[in-house]
Formats: structure tokens, sequence, C-alpha cells
């Protein structure tokens, strides 16, 4: 196998000092240096230093530094803390991992309810119950719905973040009926359970708001 090669025989100068201590003078465009105190490489530009790399370090916090002596993106790795900072426009900020949140999947587990009864007489919909959601995708949500008094009708509904969203329920029944539908939500999202009666002189009741999937997942109740 032959391998090619190729010389070039115009020399430049490496400087390896702390960065105070490079020269200005006797150098030529495109000399390099090495700062020994920040670690990171410089290019002598014909008039100035200039990084061309950062700087990628790690030991006690207090050794980190001032960030506007680093290039930008720079990263400090701090032992004592087990944090990465890195430099943002001049200033060491935390580098912060967000975590993989699984999606939801449907399923019959019951992996989150909000049981209690809530009643209202108001002939609008009005917010009964509420879940926010740290992982998104498709929740199998449910709840009882039942008029108080016979001769009425009692609604129910599904609402995202405030916005109808899911099928409008109805029933006539004084003992609780289950309404069960499977909807699409994202991140972060608001799963709410609205209600309210045909007639403001009689009760709409629900309970049991149930998000059920294949697993348990994060979440956070607002109102049960």
């Amino acid at each position: 196998m032959t391998v090619g090669s190729t010389v070039i025989p115009l020399l430049r100068a490496v400087i390896y000092t702390t960065i105070g201590a490079f020269p200005t003078s006797g150098l030529q465009i495109g000399d390099l240096g090495w700062a020994t105190d920040r670690e990171f490489l410089l290019r002598w530009s014909g008039t100035v230093w200039q990084s061309i790399g950062i700087s990628s370090r790690h030991g006690l916090k207090s050794a980190i530094g001032t960030a506007s002596d680093y290039p930008e993106s720079s990263l400090y790795q701090a032992d004592d803390e087990g944090l990465l900072y890195m430099v943002v426009s001049a200033a060491w900020q935390q580098v912060v991992f967000m975590p993989s949140l699984p999606l939801w999947y449907v399923g019959d587990l019951v992996v989150l309810q909000a049981g209690t009864e809530r009643g209202t007489t108001s002939n609008i919909y009005v917010k009964a119950k509420e879940i926010r959601i740290a992982s998104g995708g498709t929740i199998r949500v449910s709840f009882d719905l039942k008029i108080g008094t016979t001769g009425e009708n009692a609604y129910g509904k599904i609402f995202k973040n405030g916005a109808d969203f899911g099928t409008q329920r109805i029933t006539g029944s004084t003992t609780y009926e289950t309404y069960t539908e499977d909807l699409a939500f994202a991140n972060g999202d608001l799963v709410q359970l609205y209600h309210r009666s045909a007639n403001v002189t009689h009760t709409c009741y629900v309970r049991n708001f149930r998000l059920k999937a294949d697993r348990y997942h994060i979440h956070e109740v607002l109102t049960d």
C-alpha cells in the first residue's frame, strides 16, 4: 500500500504558557498558543490572539475562574458539586439535563384518579377536576356522571388546557353512568373534567375521574 505525504516547509511558532504571558511581537499570522492556565487554543491574527477552541476542565467549583476569561461554550465540571457549567454570554450557566419521559400508551391500568364527588347547578360548563401530566401520549380518560333529579339531564366533557376537547356526554340517570374515551395529550397538558346541569334548579354530579394507561407515569393532581 502506498502512503502519500505532503511536506509543509513553513514553520510556525507554538506558544505554551499562561495567557497573560503570551507575546504580541515577533509573531506571524497563524502562530498558535496554548493557554496553560485556561486550557484552550488560540491563533495569532496579526493583531490579537483569537480563541479557536473551547476550554474543557474540571475541579473544585471555587477554581472555575471568571467566565469572561473563557471562550463562549467552554465547559467546567465542578467535581465537588457533581454539576456541569457552560459559558453563555460571558457568564457561567449550569447545564440542566432534562430526563427522557416515557409516553403514555393506552391501557386499563388506573395510573391516577381524582375520586371525590363534585356537584354543580350551573347550566354552563364549569371545571370539576384537573390533572397535569408530565409525559404525552394517548390516555384513556373516564369519569362517572349523573343528575340529581329524575327528568333532567347532566352533561360532562373532557377539556384540555381550558379548551373544549372530548366528546360531550349526556345522561338523565340518577345513578352514576361511566364514560370512557381515548385522547391524545402532550407533555405538561392539563387534563380537565368539566360538567353542567340542564337546569339551574337541579344538580349535576361527577366522580371517579381516572387516567388509565399501560404503566405508571409522573403526574400532578391539581383538583381532586
